[in-house]
């Protein structure tokens, strides 16, 4: 039996203004010359099928589509949701997508199990949506839970349901886990906020148990497999660079060949049809035609710019240059200003410079309005709990 692992295509995915759907189509041509190519009986999406809750509807005929090919060619598919995608949605879709082999599992099911057999061989995938750290909230009766021990209360419900799964799993065939998961071990692309929201909710690979004999995760963008005692686990990352903090990677599909009851697997690399690049210019130093040949030559891939501002450059020539770079280079999704900080004698975005002064501009504001500052410690933190819930 031969199963392709994939997850996070992120349908429907936008550089702010630039759509990706060029690429999205490219890579699933490139998955289809491996279908073909390795004969492959089943294939597996860990998760973020779509990058919004709701997509457009060329997004959506471009995905469906896929699947109905699938089908054409007597490949059955398993997709369970992400975080970025809608139960509802997917679950309003569930039965007609069964006609076309495609099984769906939009959230948690007691029974999430797929069992499917050929030429002797009998697989038995556990199916483990993305859960929601909230989920927690509703099972736990302590309303005045910590942060820290709502998050090992999370991992421990969520090793339970791996391992409970697992075990009926191993007793009806070969048992693959497909889930949506941060495990500890597991090294994420993007920032270092993102980073940290991720391993908050996330769970020791050490707990998911021997009775898997691979693991197919979604949910971690860059392709990986994660070192365990008790079983094969891999990431299989996105199908494309999705974001700019995976913009030097590679990316992949996992094949496995099922036989005897074990598998071995090969990672297969992806073409690409664009690259995330990331360019800094100093405004002080480089002429601004030069800055614009430069972006030229790359004239197909997706570009973020980052330009040094010094004080001695008035806003209105950064303005000319910021517009004269977005009207004669093609792809450019983001340019940001890097500005001289007087206080720490650096250059900083302004965006870094904002997250630093509004918690400061509040402060003023609430202590302005006769409050008292332990009562604005209190906001403060309960609004740092809201930004950086991972549900959001």
């Amino acid at each position: 039996m031969r199963i392709l692992h994939t997850s996070d295509w992120h349908a429907g995915k936008k550089n702010n203004n630039i759509s990706r759907k060029d690429d999205l189509i490219y890579a699933l041509d490139e998955i289809r010359k491996i279908v073909v190519e390795e004969k492959i009986d089943c294939i597996l999406v860990a998760g973020d099928l779509f990058d919004k809750p709701s997509s457009s509807v060329d997004i959506q005929e471009i995905t469906w589509e896929f699947f109905l090919d699938m089908n054409s060619k007597g490949v059955k598919s398993i997709i369970i949701s992400g975080n970025h995608d809608s139960h509802d949605f997917l679950r309003s879709v569930k039965k007609l997508l069964g006609l076309a082999n495609v099984r769906v599992f939009p959230q948690y099911e007691k029974s999430p199990f797929f069992i499917f057999e050929k030429d002797g061989e009998k697989v038995c995938f556990v199916a483990i949506p993305y859960i929601p750290p909230s989920v927690v909230n509703k099972i736990s009766e302590d309303e005045n839970m910590t942060k820290d021990r709502r998050s090992a209360e999370y991992s421990e419900i969520l090793s339970s349901i791996i391992r409970e799964k697992g075990e009926k799993a191993a007793r009806e065939g070969t048992a693959i886990l497909i889930s949506h998961i941060t495990l500890m071990q597991a090294k994420p692309s993007g920032t270092e906020k993102e980073i940290s929201l991720l391993y908050e909710y996330s769970i020791n690979e050490r707990k998911i148990p021997p009775y898997f004999s691979y693991c197919a995760l979604g949910h971690i963008h860059r392709f990986q497999q994660i070192e365990s005692p008790n079983t094969k686990i891999y990431y299989s990352g996105t199908i494309y660079q999705t974001d700019f903090g995976e913009k030097d990677e590679k990316k992949f599909v996992i094949v496995l060949n099922v036989k005897n009851g074990n598998i071995e697997e090969k990672a297969i690399e992806l073409d690409l049809k664009r690259k995330l690049m990331e360019f800094e210019f100093d405004l002080e130093k480089e002429n601004l035609g030069s800055i614009i040949e430069k972006l030229k030559s790359y004239p197909n891939d997706i570009k973020k710019v980052r330009l040094k501002v010094p004080p001695s450059i008035p806003f209105q020539k950064v303005a000319e240059a910021k517009s004269k770079i977005l009207k004669e280079t093609e792809f450019v999704a983001y340019i940001e200003e890097k500005i001289f900080d007087q206080k720490t004698n650096t250059l900083k975005t302004e965006l870094e410079i904002a997250e630093e002064n509004i918690f400061k501009i509040y402060k003023e504001y609430f202590l302005e309005k006769k409050r008292k500052e332990e009562d604005f410690k209190k906001v403060i933190t309960k609004i740092e709990e809201i930004t950086n819930s991972p549900d959001e």
